[in-house]
């Protein structure tokens, strides 16, 4: 596409082109002779103008800005060394392969490698005349370069030409994002203009580069003039044959890859179709009719006039699908939410990208993937779980309503027992029924406790748990937990000392809370230190 070698001024396809534009608009041009990479690094830095001949991706367009005309079409072509057998896209596995890197090439044959699970060595090139020098050196077994490196330079170099040809693309002219508008439309009327002309010199540049330069053979003296003739129909018999063979050969390879893409479309489990902007299929393989309960492909492209309407639960979704692949180009990972032919809903998980054929006309083409039977899994489980939470729910409400219960006749008790003992009406008579006033008055208190902790749980798991903050001194919490656990640690033998440094300053707390939280720590000391043993409460 350019040329600039052996120290000559820069030539090829595109460069003719930007010449005659550049002679057209008055533009005065500079050259840049670098490796690919650093060529696009510099275009989407906004350190160089232009770049011509650069192959068109979606991807792409978030960095630089695209003519709308296509400059010419291209593709890639696969070279061997003499030592290494290639028939097919499957004999790539395992090869040390010469790529450019950022290449359109190098990507597609990255994504086909993909496709077809298969892996390679990548060995990095510098341009194209690099990638078949690593070939004839041995360092690499096999090399990616254009079709047109490929007509023009093939032949200089050891490495033979094989029949693995792939990616088609569209070479373009591009600025660094957001600039250089007015070039771009210059090369874009240039190209609208010319391409209508069969006469035109893009015509006659597009003969040239892309079908390979004519030579006029003129002979040198009349004497051999019998002998020529003869050796050139000889040479264009033994050409004829040869192109023949070549035809056969890449139109079996043609026919290999073609069945191969064929098997992969008919035999995925993944439903794969090409549809129109408007909403007709262009094609469908038998898994998304299987997902779309069609008999065949054929019914349902018959069948399926209009995709939004048919297919799509709520067709202003498809109308927002269909702005983002015209706008965008594509999309991934979506869920979407279509009918089978019996209106039944269904989930799929689609991705789509918006292609042109070579008409121009625009079409989208995708694959998507059936995650009925995941959603349902997935709502099943947020059911259960909004269940269970509401049966905690309930069982909290319960506890709080069982405890605030229960307090009613424990407080009658409490109060009881609270007369017998202060003897507000006088002596009760023996001095035994004092005693068992205490006992019920301790007794009522310890169960008023046990069940003021189950109202604090409930409380806590409704979230109606609050604290009274009062001013308290700690050393009456301590003097009244060690009261209450007091007989509880004599019964096993255990010392229960209490250490407390000096006038310590009061404290702004929940006076229960507090409690409540010093005697557990008692309860479990008692509970887990052996017989004998020794509790000490510390507090400076």
């Amino acid at each position: 596409i350019g040329i600039h070698g052996n120290g000559g001024p820069p030539g090829g396809f595109v460069v003719a082109i930007i010449r005659n534009v550049a002679k057209t608009e008055g533009w005065n041009l500079a050259f840049y002779e670098r490796s690919w990479p650093e060529l696009l690094k510099l275009l989407e830095a906004g350190k160089i103008d232009l770049i011509g001949g650069i192959a068109y991706m979606p991807d792409r367009e978030k960095k630089y800005s695209f003519s709308k005309e296509t400059a010419a079409n291209n593709w890639a072509v696969v070279y061997r060394s003499k030592e290494t057998a290639v028939n097919g896209i499957a004999d790539l596995s395992g090869k040390r392969i010469a790529l450019i890197p950022n290449n359109a090439h190098t990507i597609a044959l990255k994504n086909l490698s993909k496709s077809f699970e298969f892996s390679f060595i990548d060995v990095p090139a510098k341009n194209y005349e690099h990638t078949l020098e690593l070939v004839d050196s041995g360092e690499a077994e096999l090399g990616v370069v254009s079709r047109t490196f490929h007509i023009f330079h093939g032949s200089e170099y050891k490495a033979l030409a094989t029949n693995v040809h792939f990616n088609p693309i569209e070479l373009r002219f591009a600025t660094p994002k957001g600039t250089g508008k007015d070039l771009l439309s210059a090369f874009d009327a240039y190209l609208t203009t010319q391409k209508n002309d069969p006469s035109s010199s893009y015509r006659q540049l597009l003969a040239y580069w892309f079908k390979g330069p004519v030579k006029e053979v003129v002979p040198a003296w009349m004497y051999w003039a019998v002998f020529g003739v003869i050796g050139a129909l000889l040479l264009s018999l033994f050409l004829v044959l040869f192109l023949r063979r070549q035809v056969k050969t890449k139109a079996a390879a043609a026919r290999d890859s073609e069945l191969k893409y064929r098997g992969i479309f008919e035999n995925s489990a993944e439903g794969i179709f090409q549809s129109t902007p408007d909403g007709r299929f262009i094609n469908a393989n038998p898994a998304l009719a299987q997902i779309l309960d069609y008999a065949s492909p054929d019914d349902l492209m018959r069948e399926v006039t209009n995709i939004g309407q048919q297919l799509f639960c709520d067709e202003d979704e498809r109308e927002a699908y269909n702005s983002t692949l015209l706008s965008v180009g594509w999309f991934t990972g979506k869920e979407l939410q279509w009918k089978r032919k019996d209106e039944t809903p269904i989930w799929l998980m689609g991705s789509v990208r918006s292609s042109t054929n070579e008409n121009g006309e625009v079409y989208f083409e995708g694959t998507v993937q059936d995650i009925t039977d995941r959603k349902r899994a997935e709502k099943a489980r947020d059911e259960a779980l909004q269940e269970a939470e509401r049966a905690n729910q309930a069982k909290s409400e319960f506890l709080a309503t069982m405890s605030h219960e229960l307090r009613t006749p424990l407080n009658a008790i409490l109060g009881f027992s609270d007369i017998l003992t202060n003897q507000y009406f006088g002596p009760p008579g023996a001095g035994k029924y004092q005693e068992y006033a205490k006992d019920i008055f301790t007794s009522a208190n310890d169960l008023l406790e046990l069940v003021n902790d189950l109202l604090d749980i409930s409380v806590i798991e409704v979230g109606k748990w609050s604290l009274g903050k009062q001013e308290l001194l700690i050393k009456d919490i301590i003097a009244d937990c060690r009261r209450t656990i007091d007989e509880r640690a004599r019964s096993k033998g255990i010392k229960l000392e209490t250490k407390i440094a000096g006038e310590l300053p009061p404290l702004y707390a929940d006076r229960r809370a507090m409690r409540q939280i010093l005697l557990n720590l008692l309860s479990n000391a008692v509970k887990f230190t052996p017989e004998g043993g020794k509790i000490s409460v510390l507090a400076t």
